[in-house]
């Protein structure tokens, strides 16, 4: 005798479905490990379904990306914000605006009261270039982390976001200290143009505060929701 006719899988049926639902997941900037927790759930609902004969798209709806919003709010997840873009914007404006008011500062106000009381030219030019260099820097580490905390304010993780982004940007601007007095000092004979080094020198430090914000960002957001993962699991 034939063997009994069985229940079609649905296996191409599900594993469309749980793509569109990973896709819908990817778009409310659900982390990795929450969106893999979201689809392997609901797959192994499709996939139980299946055996019934009942396709995927009676669980899901007509609305992929309304399931998708349900299922992060009852499974307790945080959407987390992809918004390193809007933060390293907010850091390089802070900067620019630092730098405008720290040029000001250093040779309209600190550099004249200094050189009225110290001949920082001609005794003491190793400290008028720090006092310079240390000012513009200190100018514009001010500027990215003000412009950087207004930018983020009712966001996130934006106090996280602070706290790891001002010891990375504090140690680079030791290293631009250290780094720019002796530069300028030795009077290096470049083999390129002024306008080259110029330029050099500020992609390398658009580089320089790109790279923390970035980092200090990712790196607060992914705390926050690996915290969030533990309380609902804990809940």
């Amino acid at each position: 005798m034939p063997a009994p006719e069985t229940a079609p899988p649905l296996a191409a049926e599900v594993d469309a479905a749980t793509r569109s639902l990973d896709r819908s997941l990817r778009r409310l900037h659900l982390t990795r490990t929450d969106r893999r927790a979201v689809v392997a759930d609901v797959r192994a609902d499709l996939l139980e379904a299946a055996t019934q004969r009942v396709p995927p798209e009676a669980l899901l709806g007509p609305d992929v990306d309304a399931f998708a919003r349900e299922a992060v709010a009852s499974g307790g997840y945080v959407a987390q914000p992809r918004d390193s873009a809007r933060s390293v914007v907010a850091g390089l404006l802070g900067l620019g605006v630092g730098l405008a008011l720290g040029f000001w500062l250093v040779f309209w106000v600190a550099w004249p009261f200094f050189t009225s009381r110290f001949d920082l030219v001609g005794h003491h030019p190793e400290a008028g270039l720090t006092v310079a260099v240390s000012g513009l820097t200190l100018a514009a580490l001010l500027g990215a982390v003000v412009t950087l905390a207004v930018a983020l304010r009712g966001r996130p993780a934006a106090g996280a976001t602070l706290v790891r982004v001002v010891p990375m940007l504090v140690l680079v601007s030791v290293g631009v200290v250290g780094v720019g007095v002796p530069l300028l000092g030795a009077e290096v004979a470049w083999p390129v143009s002024d306008e080259v080094v110029v330029a050099t020198a500020a992609l390398v430090l658009v580089l320089l505060v790109t790279a923390p914000v970035v980092a200090a960002r990712r790196w607060a957001l992914a705390a926050s929701a690996a915290r969030g993962s533990t309380s609902t699991a804990t809940a």
